[in-house]
C-alpha cells in the first residue's frame, strides 16, 4: 500500500515538482513546494481580479452583467471549497506519512494552474 501511495504521489507531482527536485534535502523540498503552492495561489487571486474587472467592464445590460459577476463571486467560492476539499482528501492518502504537507501542496498547484487555464479562456469571453 505504501509504494501505491508513493507511486501515486511521483505520478502526480512530477510536473508540478520539477524545479524543486533539486531540493537538498526534505525540509528544503517541503519549503519549495509550499512556496509554489503560495505563488500559484497569488496568481490565481490576480486573475480573477483580472477576470472580474473585465466582466465589469463588459459592454452588456447592466442585469446580465450584474448577475454574472454573482455567478463568477460565488464560482471562486466554490472553487476555494472544492480545492480545499480535495486537498485534504489527498492529503489524507499519505495516512499520516511524511509526505502529506507534501501532496497536500502539490494538489493545490495542480488545482490552481488547471484552474488558471479556465480563467484565462474565460478572459476571452469578454473581448470586444
Amino acid at each position: 500500500m505504501k509504494l501505491f501511495l508513493a507511486s501515486l504521489l511521483m505520478f502526480f507531482s512530477s510536473h508540478v515538482s520539477a524545479s524543486c527536485d533539486d531540493a537538498l534535502d526534505q525540509v528544503g523540498y517541503r519549503i519549495c513546494i509550499s512556496q509554489k503552492a503560495e505563488n500559484s495561489a497569488q496568481e490565481v487571486k490576480a486573475k480573477q481580479e483580472e477576470l472580474l474587472n473585465k466582466i465589469k467592464s463588459w459592454d452588456q445590460e447592466p442585469e446580465f452583467r450584474n448577475e454574472t459577476i454573482k455567478l463568477f463571486k460565488k464560482s471562486i467560492k466554490s472553487f476555494v471549497t472544492y480545492k480545499e476539499h480535495q486537498c485534504r482528501y489527498e492529503w489524507s492518502a499519505a495516512a499520516g506519512g511524511n509526505g502529506a504537507s507534501s501532496m497536500g501542496a502539490i494538489c493545490t498547484i495542480r488545482l490552481n494552474q488547471d484552474y488558471l487555464k479556465s480563467l484565462n479562456l474565460q478572459l476571452s469571453w469578454y473581448e470586444p
